[in-house]
């Protein structure tokens, strides 16, 4: 089980485990999302100091419709005590995204009211 917050821009915020190299992991906090359905989106700056594997480019739609191309790279992360390897895009903001690939066999509750996150298998 994992347990966040909903934090002051009502936003449901998690930590995770970025897998960066064999000798380097960073807990970040990220935000879920789910009208992204991908698995995680990461600052560019993230994987510039990764040995994560670029594998190219997709292009993707934003919520205010803007169609952009980012970067895909695999890469590892550590999520409710499991290492998984994921298609990790890269993005222009400072924020890590959670997208549903990674809740797909999760149930996912957020209680807004008591400021909330779980995640449970």
């Amino acid at each position: 089980m994992i347990e966040g917050i909903v934090n002051n821009f009502d936003e449901p915020i998690i930590k995770l485990d970025l897998i960066l190299s064999n000798n380097i992991s960073k807990t970040i906090s990220a935000i879920i999302d789910t009208g992204f359905n991908g698995y995680i989106s990461v600052p560019i700056n993230f994987v510039k100091e990764s040995d994560w594997d670029f594998i190219g480019t997709e292009e993707y739609e934003l919520a205010n419709g803007e169609i952009v191309e980012e970067r895909v790279f695999i890469g590892k992360i550590i999520f409710d005590g499991e290492e998984l390897q994921v298609f990790s895009l890269t993005n222009r903001s400072i924020d890590i995204l959670i997208g549903t690939k990674i809740l797909k066999n999760k149930i996912l509750k957020v209680d807004f009211l008591n400021s909330k996150v779980i995640i449970e298998s």
